[in-house]
């Protein structure tokens, strides 16, 4: 069992830091990890199993990367550019050596170049990209507006509707809002990524609140309705 060397969610900025010039990284097709966003992991093949044993012994963080094509047969099949940084916040190693883990979002990051290899999983230089939020009256405004979506999308759930509204206001900012609210109910893959590249937080609160409003109309008591 490899030594966990950190606790998760303390000192994590300067964590990621000091990983940022060497990340390794995690590439899966269709897989995003927004800021503040839960992301359970089942590591299972050799190289990422050693991954995981130097990323605990280490800092805890590590880059979740997406596939451009997942059935690409390169020996590096090509990542998007845009990645999320986690923190393993829990784990478990199995008898068999195969880990489960829980990965927690903190930024988002751009790969910058990937380096030679040195372990048999990958590792890539990065950046941190910050968010931009220029027009913070449009921002707030954009950011309410989103928030009732929710609350109406709750009413119509079946189930769930209360932990609906719990999560979005435990959100910290319109920011982390909309990161949440992405990683809980969007579920098409190139959305996803689409909002995980766009750093301005007003333009991805807006498409949120699009793409929750169409949840609401598929969800709501008068879709099965015949026109008048």
């Amino acid at each position: 069992m490899a030594r966990e060397a950190f606790k998760p969610g303390h000192d994590v900025d300067a964590r990621v830091a000091r990983m940022l010039p060497r990340m390794p990284i995690f590439p899966l097709p269709d897989v995003v990890l927004f800021p503040g966003a839960m992301l359970p992991l089942h590591i299972f093949e050799p190289r990422y199993r050693e991954m995981t044993e130097a990323v605990l012994a280490g800092t805890g963080v590590l880059g979740m990367a997406t596939l451009v094509e997942a059935d690409s047969k390169a020996a590096l099949p090509p990542i998007h550019r845009i990645i999320g940084i986690g923190e393993i916040v829990a784990h478990e190693q199995l008898p068999d050596g195969r880990y489960n883990l829980l990965l927690r979002g903190i930024s988002r990051a751009t790969v910058d170049l990937e380096l030679p290899p040195v372990h048999p999983y990958r590792e890539v230089q990065a950046h941190r990209l910050e968010d931009i939020e220029d027009d913070t009256k449009a921002t707030s405004a954009a950011a309410r507006a989103l928030m009732a979506m929710t609350d109406r999308l709750a009413t119509t759930l079946p189930t769930g509707g209360d932990r609906l509204r719990a999560l979005a206001r435990s959100a910290d900012g319109p920011a982390r809002l909309a990161d949440v609210l992405a990683a809980a109910l969007i579920s098409a893959g190139d959305t996803r990524r689409e909002l995980m590249e766009d750093v301005v937080v007003a333009r991805r609160l807006d498409r949120l609140l699009s793409e929750v409003g169409v949840l609401v109309a598929n969800l709501g008591p008068n879709k099965d309705s015949a026109p008048n």
